[in-house]
């Protein structure tokens, strides 16, 4: 008599990073992944994206539109481990150099249907006083093991995976008084899509 394997269950994730508030910057990009438990295997669709570089735009809001699709399928046999997605927003300092203006995390609701998230941005504090006049904070200092260095990006999504799992209340983060944030939403309910969906996230 053959052994019969666990169960397993699929959650599919769909929806957009729509946009951003970061009233001090301009011209920026952000980047997705997800953190999830080791019960938890992608099967289908994309784990990590970088979108496009965005402008404020021109009305009162001066939001930073991307509307940059997210779409994948997880398989686990126990919901521990939830998926949560790691959202980072990178843009230009003074020099010209890519670095990272905000970080945030929120887990995939747990109902299906369709969802909205804000997420606060975690902002990196600047370690010295030229940092601090050039604008050019040191990204996610403290915060991850190893140390991340500016334009390592494979460190540096080591690190913020790592702060998503490890640092989810904000321990060793600092927030902004009045952080910035991101809005993602999931796509319409079926009745106003030409074909169905399910378990759509934001």
């Amino acid at each position: 008599m053959a052994a019969v394997g666990p169960s397993v269950f699929l959650l599919m994730v769909n929806g957009q990073v729509e946009s951003a508030q970061f009233p001090e910057h301009d011209d920026l990009y952000c980047k997705y992944c997800f953190v999830y438990g080791h019960d938890w295997a992608p099967t289908a669709g994309l784990e990590e994206g970088i979108s496009q570089i965005t402008s404020k735009s021109h009305d009162v809001r001066h939001s930073l539109v991307w509307n940059f699709p997210i779409d994948v399928t997880f398989k686990s046999t126990n919901p521990f481990g939830w998926p949560q997605i790691v959202l980072s927003v990178y843009g230009p300092d003074v020099f010209g150099n890519d670095v990272v203006r905000g970080y945030g995390a929120v887990h995939v609701p747990f109902s299906p249907g369709r969802h909205k998230r804000t997420i606060p941005m975690f902002v990196p504090e600047s370690t010295s006083t030229l940092q601090k006049f050039t604008s050019d904070p040191s990204p996610l200092s403290g915060l991850c093991h190893p140390p991340l260095q500016r334009g390592d990006q494979g460190h540096e999504e080591a690190g913020l995976r790592h702060w998503a799992c490890r640092h989810a209340e904000g321990r060793g983060a600092r927030p902004d008084p009045r952080p910035p944030s991101v809005k993602a939403s999931a796509p319409p309910p079926p009745s106003e899509l030409a074909g169905p969906t399910t378990s759509p996230y934001a």
